[in-house]
């Protein structure tokens, strides 16, 4: 009996030693409060000089990232501080190197077609010139011809326009090699272009998220900046991780599972925010940890039992 008094008496202890210190989760709050009461710092990490944007504009993105969340709470979620929890830093990596190459690509092509497409339309305008002047001339020859003959100086203009019309077929022929070789780097570089942008999907596949934020040690990084909005978005669905959101199925969202280039929040967004705050009050925590310490008071009896079934075989 000696030990079911210990054994009563250590579930009691560890009943009411957990409740003791459930209460004193939150010293000195209200209970009223909740976890989005708390000010999140942060501060920013390293910005890899290859995105071409300076640590002062990542700052001001990053700012603009944080007061979206702070105009949806009815007070500040994150604010700046030099040694603040969250790092928030760009990194480069292949995602980057490989939209870089994409753009540059896509600007050597656009630059290359602007040059190819009036040389083009010059010539096939020059080939319809010679072609007339070549058929005015035939036709020229077979009337004198059907005449019996062309007078001296009529033959000699005809020889002339000949040999004008030899040289301008010569160049014309010169012109179509060099637009040629001109349409087949383009091609080519067209082949490049694909091949990039089929390297570019499938690493996407592999990697697809622009961003990450790490829980453990405060980390936010972002790997892609294509789009200023997009950079934006980035950012500010990081800082929804980290006040603890998950992602949503609604395309408009912050929240959205994937990257897009929505800046404002939606009531999709607002409304998270809202139940998460709720859900994570000090009270609404309290009543969870309340209700754990009650199942586990609850299955005393039947370990009791079980130690005065043990006692009485002893």
């Amino acid at each position: 009996m000696n030990r079911i008094a210990a054994l009563l008496l250590s579930g009691f202890t560890v009943f009411t030693g957990s409740l003791w210190s459930s209460l004193h989760i939150f010293p000195g709050k209200a209970l009223s409060g909740s976890v989005c009461d708390n000010v999140r710092t942060y501060h920013i990490g390293s910005v890899d000089p290859r995105f071409g944007i300076s640590e002062t504009e990542f700052a001001a993105r990053v700012h603009d990232g944080a007061v979206l969340w702070n105009r949806s709470w009815k007070n500040p979620l994150f604010a700046y501080d030099p040694e603040g929890f969250l790092t928030v830093s760009l990194l480069y990596d292949e995602r980057q190197t490989l939209r870089s190459r994409i753009e540059s690509l896509e600007d050597e092509l656009s630059s290359r077609r602007t040059d190819l497409e009036p040389e083009i339309a010059a010539y096939e305008r020059d080939s319809d010139e010679f072609e007339r002047r070549l058929a005015g001339l035939n036709a020229e020859i077979s009337r004198w011809n059907a005449k019996g003959g062309a007078p001296p100086e009529e033959f000699e203009r005809l020889n002339a326009e000949q040999q004008s019309l030899k040289d301008e077929a010569e160049r014309l022929n010169a012109r179509a090699r060099s637009l040629n070789r001109t349409a087949d780097k383009y091609n080519a570089e067209v082949g490049d272009l694909r091949v990039s942008i089929t390297d570019y999907n499938q690493t996407v596949l592999a990697k697809p998220e622009e961003g990450v934020y790490r829980p453990a040690t405060g980390d936010i990084e972002i790997y892609y900046d294509s789009d200023p909005d997009e950079l934006l978005h980035n950012l500010a669905h990081e800082f929804g991780h980290a006040i603890g959101l998950e992602h949503v199925s609604d395309p408009q969202a912050i929240m959205f599972m994937y990257s897009t280039k929505i800046t404002g929040m939606s009531d999709t967004d607002r409304n998270g925010l809202a139940e998460f705050c709720s859900d994570h009050t000090r009270s609404a925590i309290l009543k969870r940890r309340f209700t754990a310490l009650f199942d586990a008071f609850a299955r005393l009896p039947a370990i009791l039992t079980s130690a005065v079934n043990r006692a009485a075989k002893e």
